[in-house]
């Protein structure tokens, strides 16, 4: 018996699981690294839901005090999942980073699900093999802070609601059930993190950008979107205190060129520290110049690039949005870990619009009448690919020894948790601890209700 077309059938069917398994070793090493650095114990902006807490405790916990505004943004979804989760596990903090990386795994499903949908509508085969460039840039080893430090579950919550919603708003056939799930995703981003707001225009300017069967449908929806990002926009500032203690004091726009380099260097932190001001100008180049060589080649109509756009428009947004607040403190502050994570979604655009022309051949390509200029564009595409990809993992392997810092940054801040007596080591996990009796106030709550390092303390 001939068994050469069941080998055959085996080696193929391995071929197409084999991208897909090399999409989990960023995310296997990724959790190794949690498992083994993480710490703990609350940290920074965490500790503002020890009051929050201890109202829950008492009964008298409102809905005003889940709307509450933590510096510039209103984290209600955040501190709807947190409190719950602190008390079923007296405030473990593991099992906040650990959610962190679960939603951080449904924004790559999503992000792989959309590709290979995207790549099948335009006839093009090899999807896969992008899905471990978008692992890589999804779980940066360089945005060590956000997987180390729970409370960045408000970063997490607002990249899947906005990663989502677009994906939902760009759907080839808009259906009501997709409209209304992309819109109650906007108010869910909206109210995690303040640059979620900016997902209302973006998402505007996608509706208005597709071109509708049914026109009235059409106008409805866009008529509906202005009314929902009205009342959220409108609920998010009511009470609004506009004087943050992280804000910017004096207008960024009094000195628009720092205000610009800010923002590059915040789009290019993904892919390097020493010239990130270069690699973020470079990622907004090559976007613009991916898309327009996409429709010239025709191997994609504009509204087949729509979720791209989309997600890319929303990491430029987080950057401009950033930088009205932070260009103060200068461009080397736009280079922190915690941004990572938004500025990744121009880069995983950017490698998802390279990737297509690649695999498309530019073969019908009308820019020239030679073969050369066919074969000078795709070479620049793989080029610009592999140097995603080799920065990612170049910035992803500088990282590895902050993980290690963290953990002996923290350590002795957690042991001391328990003495209360050295402000030097507890202002390790918030500032506020030299201010006493506030500070210390918190320490009395997590003692009291035995959570945190004192879960494991005799009542």
């Amino acid at each position: 018996m001939n068994d050469t077309p069941a080998r055959k059938s085996t080696l193929s069917c391995a071929l197409q699981l084999l991208p897909y398994a090399l999409s989990l070793l960023p995310l296997i090493y990724l959790v190794y690294l949690v498992a083994k650095w993480h710490v703990d114990v609350p940290f920074f902006d965490e500790w503002t839901l020890v009051g929050t807490l201890e109202k829950s405790y008492l009964g008298t916990l409102a809905v005003s005090d889940l709307f509450r505004q933590h510096m510039e943004h209103r984290p209600f979804f955040p501190t709807l999942i947190l409190l719950p989760l602190a008390r079923l596990t007296a405030w473990n903090v593991t099992y906040e980073v650990a959610l962190n990386v679960a939603i951080a795994v449904a924004i790559f499903v999503a992000l792989a699900l959309q590709l290979r949908g995207t790549f099948r509508s335009l006839g093009q085969l090899g999807a896969e093999w992008l899905a471990p460039v978008v692992s890589l840039m999804v779980f940066p080893l360089k945005a060590w802070q956000n997987w180390l430090w729970g409370w960045q579950i408000t970063i997490f919550l607002t990249m899947f609601a906005v990663v989502a919603g677009i994906i939902l708003l760009c759907r080839p056939t808009l259906r009501w059930v997709d409209f209304v799930g992309a819109t109650l995703l906007g108010v869910v981003a909206s109210y995690s993190f303040a640059s979620g707001l900016t997902y209302w225009p973006i998402g505007l300017l996608l509706l208005l950008c597709i071109r509708p069967p049914n026109t009235r449908t059409h106008a409805i929806y866009v008529a509906l979107w202005l009314l929902a990002a009205t009342l959220t926009c409108g609920l998010y500032f009511s009470g609004y205190d506009f004087t943050s203690p992280d804000a910017s004091k004096e207008p960024p726009f009094a000195r628009p060129l720092e205000y610009l380099a800010y923002v590059c260097t915040y789009l290019g932190n993904p892919l390097t520290s020493d010239y990130a001001l270069l690699a973020g100008i470079v990622g907004l180049v090559v976007f613009l110049a991916a898309i327009c060589v996409a429709l010239r080649s025709r191997c994609a109509q504009f509204r087949d690039l729509l979720s791209y756009v989309g997600i890319a428009l929303f990491a430029v947004a987080n950057a401009a949005m950033t930088g009205i607040g932070r260009t103060y403190y200068g461009r080397e502050q736009a280079l922190s870990s915690r941004y990572v994570t938004f500025a990744s979604l121009l880069w995983i655009a950017n490698a998802a619009l390279l990737y297509l022309i690649l695999r498309a051949g530019l073969s019908r390509l009308r820019v020239g009448p030679s073969e050369l200029s066919k074969k000078i564009y795709t070479v620049l595409a793989f080029v610009g690919l592999m140097g995603i990809v080799g920065l990612t993992v170049l910035s992803s392997v500088e990282a590895v020894p902050e993980f290690r810092r963290s953990h002996d940054f923290l350590l002795p801040a957690r042991e001391e948790l328990r003495q209360g007596q050295n402000l030097d080591l507890l202002r390790r996990l918030h500032a506020g601890f030299g201010l006493k009796p506030e500070g210390m106030k918190a320490i009395d709550i997590l003692k009291n209700r035995r959570l945190s390092v004192f879960r494991d303390t005799p009542p």
